[in-house]
């Protein structure tokens, strides 16, 4: 772009420097707060609102909850963030968990526990940015669904790094 190297600096995420600095919850610990055994692993669903497409929000967690309810691990749902349309996920999540005791939502994980979490579960499913900057740091499995983060640099960057890694 026309910039002198001197004046380039490669960086990381600033976010993963908290998960240097973060102490984690031990297994027995997480199992306390979540009210659920972490064996087997569960997987951790963090899916938000698609704020581009405001009227696939009912088929898109509809998906999402059909193709979990046909897997048979544990699962630990965390709040969608308050973007348009995360009352409708919200409640689809609330019922789904209802009706499937293998099943927590979490209202409030906060940080610790969340990280926590991903250092403990099988594998995350959802759209949140989360499964695209943290993750890797875990060693985390992560299915990203849908559009939501389509276009995002990290997203473009890990993409590009893959395709020449192949």
């Amino acid at each position: 772009m026309g910039e002198e190297p001197w004046r380039v600096t490669l960086t990381g995420a600033p976010a993963l420097d908290n998960l240097r600095d973060l102490k984690r919850m031990d297994a027995d610990d997480i199992e306390k707060v979540i009210g659920m055994s972490l064996t087997p692993l569960p997987l951790l669903v963090t899916f938000h609102p698609v704020t581009l497409e405001p009227g696939d929000t009912f088929r898109q967690i509809s998906e999402i909850l059909g193709a979990l309810d046909q897997i048979n691990a544990p699962l630990i749902f965390t709040v969608p963030n308050a973007d348009a349309g995360h009352e409708i996920i919200l409640e689809a999540m609330q019922s789904f968990v209802h009706r499937h005791p293998r099943s927590r939502f979490i209202a409030n994980l906060g940080m610790q526990l969340y990280f926590s979490l991903m250092g403990h579960a099988a594998a995350m499913v959802g759209n949140s940015s989360s499964g695209i900057i943290e993750a890797a740091s875990f060693h985390l499995p992560v299915v990203n669904v849908g559009s939501r983060q389509r276009g995002d640099f990290m997203i473009e960057m890990w993409w590009m790094s893959t395709a020449r890694a192949q």
